[in-house]
């Protein structure tokens, strides 16, 4: 019983990774995609919008990949890392463009 219970346990954990995290993962590469997009030279709105459509793709490879790894632990050490290195290259970028 104790085993069933982890199992679902984890499947939920897996469930909510992917909504919650999932999302503002996207998020922010839409932000950080239409940063890039702007520093070459796209205007605002089309590098929104752009970053916006592919944001449909960006979230369903998120929710795919965190599935399709083993280990929860190795999941969260790649969204930390991946979330430190977003908000840091919009940091960068903005300066940039500022």
């Amino acid at each position: 019983m104790n085993i069933l219970c982890s199992e679902k346990w984890l499947m939920f954990t897996r469930v909510l990774t992917a909504l919650i995290v999932g999302y503002g993962l996207t998020i922010l590469y839409s932000i950080m995609l239409s940063k890039i997009l702007m520093l070459f030279g796209t205007t605002k709105v089309n590098a929104t919008v752009t970053a916006q459509l592919l944001s449909f793709l960006i979230y369903a490879s998120i929710a795919m990949w965190i599935f399709s790894v083993k280990s929860l632990k190795k999941i969260w050490i790649y969204i930390a890392c991946s979330i430190l290195i977003s908000v840091a290259l919009i940091y960068v970028i903005n300066l940039r463009l500022a």
